[in-house]
């Protein structure tokens, strides 16, 4: 009866992992900072929240262990914006904003290369992004690297009203391994998401 025990506790951990590791996509995670006040014309757009992407802000070592990133990795710095006269409350997990990258594939369809997985803790949920009006954070985007260039755009999912907010796209090198085909959303792991609408 112990031989049993022992053999289920250890042949549990192990197919937990083998199936994360059969995952396509990478694990996203999206760090995002306090936010901060600006004026009136530094960003353009109303009525909505706004992405801006800049490829070209690297950020520094220092951040990438402050935010316990992949330190193999290279980011840059994007903006969430709120741009409106009112404001805009996002849940976080663990503080990181609900974000995956999807590019295009070779047919031009939008699939993701990124997905999220939700925490079974309580506690990781404690936090919330408060963006008043005219007021932006910043948050870590991870640079892909691979064989094929592409367009990609970040998607955010506001976790209390289910509403899906889009950036623009912008362009990068991705691995075009990353596009499976047919059942390419299929996950045996429940907590597992890619965002979708209907889930």
């Amino acid at each position: 009866m112990k031989l049993n025990i022992l053999f289920f506790f250890i042949l549990i951990p192990f197919l937990y992992f083998s199936q994360r590791n059969n995952l396509i996509t990478s694990q996203a995670s999206y760090p995002v900072t306090n936010p901060k006040s600006f004026n009136k014309k530094k960003f353009k757009g109303n009525n909505t929240i706004l992405f801006e992407i800049h490829s070209d802000q690297k950020i520094s070592e220092f951040i990438k262990v402050n935010y316990y990133l992949d330190k193999n990795a290279d980011y840059f710095i994007a903006y969430i914006i709120n741009n409106n006269n009112f404001p805009f409350d996002f849940a976080l997990q663990d503080g990181s904003l609900f974000i995956i990258q999807e590019a295009q594939n070779h047919d031009k369809e939008w699939v993701p290369i990124e997905h999220w997985s939700y925490s079974s803790c309580g506690n990781s949920y404690d936090r919330s992004l408060i963006l008043p009006p005219k007021t932006y954070a910043t948050f870590p985007v991870k640079i892909s690297k691979g064989n094929y260039k592409t367009k990609i755009r970040l998607k955010m999912k506001d976790l209390r009203s289910k509403h899906i907010y889009y950036s623009q796209a912008f362009e990068g090198i991705i691995d075009d391994s990353k596009f499976k085909p047919q059942n390419w959303k299929k996950s045996d792991y429940t907590s597992v998401s890619y965002f979708d609408e209907i889930e």
